[in-house]
């Protein structure tokens, strides 16, 4: 999964029970740290592997698919 959308925890869950990676960027702000070992884990993923430098053609696949 690559859209920033899917950012609840129980849908991280639920992908990572599956055998999945989440790759999804998270919310974190200055004050607002990320804190769930869940959300870290997506954190981690996004940071070792590199992938989300393609978030710019997962959104534009999202875009094309929601105006047809």
């Amino acid at each position: 999964m690559g859209d920033k959308t899917y950012n609840s925890k129980k849908f991280i869950e639920l992908v990572l029970s599956a055998g999945l990676k989440a790759y999804i960027r998270l919310r974190e702000r200055f004050r607002r740290k990320i804190r769930s070992e869940v959300r870290l884990k997506c954190k981690e993923l996004l940071k070792t592997e590199g992938i989300y430098r393609f978030m710019g053609l997962i959104e534009s696949i999202f875009g094309r698919l929601s105006r047809m």
